[in-house]
């Protein structure tokens, strides 16, 4: 028997594994739904697509405006935070 056939594995850390599961599915390139649909989606000629996702309502702009006084003022509350960076307002599939 080899003896290292029974050496404990080192564990790994959670972005290591995150890196591979990411580098499994990419190198298998594994297509589920949520791909297929998005994909669907980006072949749309711009005329079919919605218009919310092109522009904001009077209501959502009123919202990120408060959203993005609160990721100013948020550095000064949580000084030890400071060097976090809050994703509070992420592009959506049109990059607004």
């Amino acid at each position: 028997m080899d003896s290292k056939q029974f050496q404990a594995k080192k564990p790994k850390s959670q972005e290591d594994a995150i890196q591979e599961v990411l580098l499994t599915f990419k190198e298998k390139k594994v297509i589920n739904e949520k791909r297929l649909r998005c994909a669907e989606f980006y072949d749309l000629p711009e005329m079919l697509k919605p218009h919310c996702f092109y522009a904001n309502s009077p209501k959502e702009e009123l919202v990120l405006e408060h959203v993005k006084e609160f990721a100013k003022h948020f550095p000064l509350v949580f000084r030890d935070l400071e060097e976090r960076e809050l994703y509070l307002f992420p592009p959506n599939e049109c990059g607004l």
